[in-house]
Order: C-alpha cells, then sequence, then structure tokens
C-alpha cells in the first residue's frame, strides 16, 4: 500500500427528522438512506450504512448516522485500470417514512 493508499471512508452524519406537522409530535418513523455513486465500475464500491442498525428514528431526536466505504480489490487488471486514478461522486438521500 502507499502512504496516501486508504482501507476505507468513513462519512458521519447528525439526522434530526423536523420536516413535518408528525415530526413536532414525537413521532417514530423508519429513516432510509440511499447512497447512489454517480459511477461504479463492477460494482466495486460498497457502501455499508450503520452497521445492523434498524433505522428507527424519533421526531425532534438527532440520530447519528455512519457510511463505511470500501472499494472491493479489483479481480484483475482490466478491472483495476477501470478504476485506477478516478474521482468518483457520492449522491445520498434522507426519507424519512
Amino acid at each position: 500500500m502507499e502512504a496516501t493508499d486508504v482501507e476505507e471512508v468513513v462519512l458521519t452524519f447528525d439526522v434530526l427528522w423536523t420536516d413535518t406537522e408528525e415530526a413536532s409530535h414525537g413521532a417514530d418513523g423508519e429513516l432510509t438512506i440511499t447512497p447512489l455513486f454517480d459511477n461504479n465500475p463492477s460494482n466495486l464500491l460498497d457502501v455499508v450504512v450503520n452497521g445492523n442498525d434498524d433505522g428507527a428514528i424519533t421526531a425532534g431526536t438527532s440520530k447519528t448516522i455512519t457510511l463505511t466505504i470500501t472499494l472491493t480489490e479489483p479481480a484483475d487488471l482490466a478491472e483495476y485500470n477501470s478504476v485506477a486514478n478516478q474521482t468518483f461522486t457520492l449522491a445520498i438521500t434522507f426519507s424519512v417514512v
């Protein structure tokens, strides 16, 4: 590994559900996080959201969300070349039902 290589990238967000009338009353909901890469060759990029968290959220109460992003080792040179020195953009959508 090079000195600048990383095994994973961890992103942390504090989420507060306040956008609906129900939210002001301490309602319970299910938080869904949808990560999407603009380009994910051979599906080598993997995102794990909060491990085994059930997604429960209570209106008015902050919840910490952790995303762990890893790159699966390419199987061969062709796959490696498809990701080497590339920039990937991750879009994250948070929703509550």
